[in-house]
């Protein structure tokens, strides 16, 4: 873990010092990123869309190979997740229709339950950085995780899991607030902080992140190729648990490592690897895949750190 930080703080150093060591010829044709690649004084008239399907798992097929890269979680807790998002471009800005669905596991209590959980957003643009605010519903229960995991299992070799599920099911509200600051912006180099909350009235856990990203982009293939480098280094903290899941959540300083690319308003994709995203100290591997891409809207790991 210490390793991993040191690595994290090194790129992040590095990347923002960058620009000191280049020439000054250089440094004086920098211009600020914009944001999102997207010119938004050509997109008064536009309402572009894109379409976003995400999964991630504390496991990974490779096992075998990868356990000396990364070292794989006990497929338990949040053990995989799904993500379906729809991103509506409106004058620059986006409205985002969000839909989760976790697979929870907890092997000690002997017990399992399925998060389902759909979201409205609208994220503005601004001048200091981005704002999203959003509602929603999340609801607990049986919704098939037990055949979903255990297919998985018996297609690779695994042990099956058959753990009852919950005989309480719950259905709450959910509000959500987050705001990026721009601390930092030249040429394609982005840091910004981050700080979410994320408010549910029953069914799931509530949660307070704050941290700094760093987002670093590049064209190239006459600009049609845009790649993307997000690190992110941060806090996250449970709150409002209740009895039953409140084993499977926790809190502690988390990191993050996203890379993204696509092809220009045809398609596009994400890889990542996150640390202690539940407060539980598992690893989860995901990876996303997004059509459409009218707008250049790249993935998030403020999107995929749910519930």
């Amino acid at each position: 873990m210490q390793t991993a930080w040191k690595t994290l703080l090194f790129c992040v150093l590095w990347i923002n010092l960058l620009p000191l060591q280049l020439p000054a010829q250089f440094t004086q044709t920098l211009k600020p990123v914009k944001r999102f690649w997207v010119d938004r004084t050509t997109l008064s008239n536009r309402k572009n869309y894109q379409v976003t399907f995400g999964y991630w798992n504390d496991n990974y097929i490779l096992d075998d190979v990868l356990k000396h890269l990364f070292k794989p979680g006990p497929d338990d807790y949040v053990t995989a997740s799904f993500w379906l998002q729809t991103a509506l471009e409106d004058h620059g800005n986006w409205w985002l229709l969000d839909s989760y669905y976790n697979i929870l596991t907890f092997q000690t209590g002997n017990y399992r339950a399925d998060l389902l959980s759909f979201r409205i957003s609208k994220e503005e643009n601004l001048p200091w950085g981005s704002l999203q605010v959003g509602t929603g519903i999340i609801t607990r229960g049986n919704f098939g995780g037990s055949d979903i995991q255990n297919s998985y299992h018996r297609l690779f070799g695994y042990e099956e899991n058959h753990l009852p599920y919950l005989i309480k099911n719950e259905t709450g509200i959910l509000f959500f607030l987050k705001a990026e600051p721009v601390l930092f912006s030249i040429s394609n180099n982005e840091l910004k902080g981050y700080l979410a909350n994320s408010l549910r009235t029953a069914a799931g856990p509530s949660n307070f992140r704050l941290g700094i990203d760093q987002v670093f982009q590049h064209r190239f293939f006459q600009r049609k190729i845009l790649a993307q480098l997000q690190l992110r280094a941060g806090v996250i903290r449970y709150y409002l648990e209740d009895a039953q899941v409140s084993p499977l959540f926790k809190q502690g300083y988390t990191w993050g490592i996203l890379i993204s690319m696509g092809y220009i308003k045809h398609f596009g994709g994400s890889l990542w690897l996150t640390r202690n995203q539940y407060g539980l100290h598992q690893p989860h591997i995901g990876i996303s895949v997004t059509l459409g891409w009218n707008g250049n809207r790249l993935s998030d790991l403020s999107e995929i750190t749910f519930p």
